[in-house]
């Protein structure tokens, strides 16, 4: 056993580019005989190849055993001169309560892993959890994603005993004297888990001695199907991506329409959150079917979420983004040399001479009209500027749409205007019109664009 761990933490320290000796784990601690079995293999290791070991228990409060749990791991953790953290959650979503504690285990361990650059988070999930995994979703009907069951990684989370019996476990615990406490709620069948592996498998076993086997032949199949996708998604983003950075993601709608259902699934778990740095929780696959009805049956103007991530339809092309990104944009900020906007930004200069430019980048302004104050801003709905060319009143969106910027586009457009809000300039597009009586010292603006 404690060669099979020593080899994932070999591969995990090889996938961080580190030696082993230099990596960190935070290690699931419950005091069940699972995550106490692993701990005791990993300080074995530990002596040999002097890694960074922490502990994470978290106390889920549902019971009297719960306190006396933490207790008990303080004890162990303060016996082996491991640094331990707890943490306290409590489920009130009683019909749902191993979904919900799961999801919120896994952001504490996120943010304690994340605080303390921590390089992974180890569970001790083994190779009876996972089929137990597996044929609830089979029972659930769901999509072969879903039969690949519990992964063997998931973003920080390793988990290096999946392949390993719980037999074997029992065995190690019992042969170097492991102590651990048996939580009487795994007795619980009322719960869905504890009835498929107490109940429903040695049922199933007892019918079909393959019955194991073929569950985990299911799982193979469908996580070599699931790493055919995931490595061809940098050449499907080439197929569909026209622009991205950390902000936003701009899809060719149509040829991202052509995709399967799991491939769009997948191009969003295992690159859209990345890129744009949100996770995504777990979603049905009616969920997926209606975000594909929306794609090739909704209009230009209309939104999607998922979650908290935003998706519209601007004529050819989804723009994806953070819904914060869609409220920030709104923002008004007083004008400045040197100051940024989104990936551009504006520099100031002086001059005695009045010289105009065409160039909608580079805006004159006499010197007292920029020292009573500026402001820059996003487009409005109903926004008009006085042209400096003819004088006319000019509707932003309709010079928008003479101009083809994109919804994206129209989003990261600044606005200039002074302090009652009177528009005086469209960076790159139209210079408002501004009085230069009695000036004789002005500044020129100019809006820098990167690229």
């Amino acid at each position: 056993m404690i060669g099979n761990v020593k080899n994932e933490l070999l591969q995990y320290s090889y996938d961080c580019n580190k030696e082993i000796g230099e990596m960190s784990f935070l290690l699931a601690l419950s005091g069940g005989i699972d995550s106490m079995v692993l701990s005791d293999l990993l300080i074995k290791l530990q002596k040999d190849h002097n890694f960074s070991l922490f502990f994470i228990h978290v106390n889920h409060n549902y019971n009297n055993l719960c306190d006396i749990m933490e207790k008990f791991v303080i004890e162990y953790s303060e016996k082996i001169n491991v640094q331990l953290f707890i943490e306290n959650i409590s489920v009130s979503d009683a019909d749902n309560f191993e979904s919900t504690s799961r999801v919120m285990r896994h952001e504490i361990f996120n943010y304690i892993s994340n605080k303390y650059k921590i390089d992974n988070i180890l569970t001790a999930h083994h190779q009876n959890d996972q089929i137990e995994t597996i044929f609830m979703k089979i029972e659930d009907g769901a999509d072969w994603i879903s039969k690949v069951g519990i992964r063997r990684e998931n973003d920080k989370i390793r988990r290096p005993m999946l392949d390993m019996e719980k037999e074997k476990i029992m065995s190690y615990a019992n042969i170097n004297n492991i102590e651990w406490i048996d939580d009487p709620s795994n007795m619980d069948t009322s719960f869905r888990r504890n009835n498929v592996r107490l109940n429903k498998i040695p049922k199933l076993l007892r019918k079909n001695q393959e019955f194991k086997s073929n569950i985990l032949n299911i799982s193979k199949k469908n996580e070599d199907r699931l790493k055919s996708i995931v490595n061809k998604i940098p050449n499907l983003k080439k197929q569909v991506v026209i622009k991205d950075d950390d902000e936003f993601i701009l899809i060719n709608k149509d040829k991202f329409s052509l995709f399967s259902l799991e491939e769009i699934k997948l191009f969003f778990y295992y690159y859209i959150e990345k890129k744009i740095n949100y996770k995504i929780k777990v979603k049905t696959r009616s969920f997926w079917l209606q975000f594909i009805d929306f794609m090739n049956y909704g209009k230009t103007g209309k939104s999607f979420f998922i979650d908290e991530l935003r998706i519209l339809i601007n004529r050819n092309s989804l723009f994806v983004c953070k819904n914060t990104f869609i409220t920030e944009i709104d923002r008004e900020i007083r004008f400045k040399d040197k100051i940024g906007w989104h990936n551009t930004s504006f520099n100031v200069s002086d001059t005695s001479s009045l010289n105009f430019s065409n160039d909608k980048k580079i805006f004159i302004i006499p010197n007292d009209i920029y020292c009573s104050g500026l402001k820059l801003r996003a487009w409005r709905k109903g926004d008009r500027i006085i042209s400096s060319n003819n004088g006319k009143n000019v509707l932003l969106s309709n010079l928008f749409v003479d101009n083809k910027l994109s919804f994206y586009e129209k989003q990261q457009q600044p606005i200039m205007t002074n302090l009652s809000d009177e528009i005086i300039w469209v960076p790159g597009l139209l210079h408002g019109k501004i009085s230069f009586l009695n000036s004789s010292n002005f500044k020129i603006i100019r809006w820098v664009c990167d690229g």
